[in-house]
């Protein structure tokens, strides 16, 4: 009996070492491991765009279906100015292939804003490289949405704050002291 008790011991034992080593979680469900997060191209793309869980029929169109990994795609996207968005009259809509897939963060939009208002009114747009990654589904619990990062865009300068005093204040090197 006691040989019995000590081999079913040390049978469980090493069913639960096999166990421990073999699997990545506790749960035992290696696809639903916790994923490292992808930052690979973060420096060629800054910017994180806002709202693209929202647009996510947009992306799989664009992108492809969810696959069993994650993908990585580089697009052209367009930022294009809202100064009538309700929530923000800085807004900047992002779209890939003509379609919505987010909007330049906040803070970012208020840099960016008077910068695209210097361009033509019919013009008001700029191209700017986009990577979208994400896009997994390996089961009901373990799906990655689509990510959009974009790269800054090519926009005209602000006059420096020494110009733009210049240009709303006269000279008062010509007139005399009063």
């Amino acid at each position: 009996m006691l040989t019995t008790i000590a081999l079913v011991t040390v049978a469980a034992m090493v069913l639960l070492a096999w166990a421990w080593t073999s699997k990545s979680t506790p749960t035992g469900d290696v696809r639903n491991a916790r994923r490292k997060p992808d930052f690979e191209g973060t420096d060629q793309y800054p910017i994180a765009v806002a709202g693209e869980a929202s647009y996510q029929a947009a992306l799989i169109s664009i992108c492809g279906p969810y696959a069993s990994e994650s993908q990585r795609q580089q697009h052209t996207a367009t930022l294009i100015r809202e100064p009538a968005n309700p929530h923000d009259s800085n807004a900047i809509r992002v779209e890939i292939r003509g379609q919505l897939v987010g909007y330049v963060p906040r803070d970012q939009a208020a840099k960016w804003a008077p910068r695209m208002d210097q361009l033509p009114p019919d013009a008001r747009s700029a191209p700017v490289n986009a990577l979208v990654r994400g896009g997994w589904r390996t089961s009901a619990t373990d799906t990655g949405l689509y990510g959009v990062r974009i790269d800054r865009p090519n926009l005209p300068r602000t006059p420096r704050a020494k110009k733009l005093r210049q240009a709303v204040s006269p000279d008062r090197s010509t007139h005399s002291p009063p």
